[in-house]
């Protein structure tokens, strides 16, 4: 999914808009690709929230007093602060002193000169991923075309009390009953518990 967004990013500039369309289009290729069903609004989904953990990520790492251990991929940073942090419920916490999967202090080889070139095929496929999410990380902040119930699915993203797979069915739920979605972007928070508790019991029946 990465790739996709990266490859578009140096085909068409850094400026370009993603909308619809190319959510769909990422999402044939990896159904095409991986023989799987996913439908544009997951792509959507794991896209931004990727996105989001990047940029605590970044965060992180730019704190006063951190470093990168480029061998064990950690952000290091005093143990002091860190605990402070946890106890602030501070979300940089928990990427400190622990590993970051595809993550480097340094930018890939060729990401400053060569920005509207292709990267040759034989490059690490880490550096790939991990260039396209430093690229993008300040640009997309602004072209991305906000879906209009994008606040509805973060809060429904928060609630880790349901099975991941069931937030996701139901957020694919919302996404193609916009009806339903747009009544329930503006009720209060135990309101659309209490329609997600009732989703869940009607499409998930306990077993007899």
């Amino acid at each position: 999914m990465l790739r996709y967004y990266k490859e578009k990013i140096q085909a068409e500039g850094r400026q370009f808009i993603f909308k619809e369309v190319h959510y769909e289009e990422c999402a044939k290729q990896i159904n095409e690709k991986y023989h799987r069903k996913f439908i544009s609004c997951q792509v959507y989904h794991k896209f931004h929230k990727l996105k989001a953990q990047w940029k605590v990520i970044m965060e992180a790492k730019n704190l006063s007093g951190a470093n990168f251990g480029d061998v064990e991929k950690r952000i290091l940073y005093n143990e002091t602060e860190v605990v402070r942090m946890n106890n602030a419920k501070d979300k940089k916490a928990k990427y400190i002193n622990v590993p970051i999967r595809c993550s480097s202090s340094k930018r890939p080889k060729g990401s400053k000169t060569d920005k509207g070139k292709r990267v040759k095929a034989d490059d690490n496929p880490i550096l790939h991923i991990t260039g396209a999410m430093n690229n993008m990380s300040d640009t997309m902040r602004f072209t991305h075309v906000t879906h209009p119930n994008e606040s509805l699915f973060k809060i429904i993203d928060e609630m880790v009390e349901c099975p991941t797979i069931v937030r996701l069915q139901l957020q694919t739920y919302l996404a193609t009953h916009e009806s339903i979605a747009a009544m329930l972007k503006g009720r209060p928070l135990d309101a659309i518990k209490e329609y997600v508790a009732q989703w869940i019991v009607e499409n998930y029946p306990a077993p007899m």
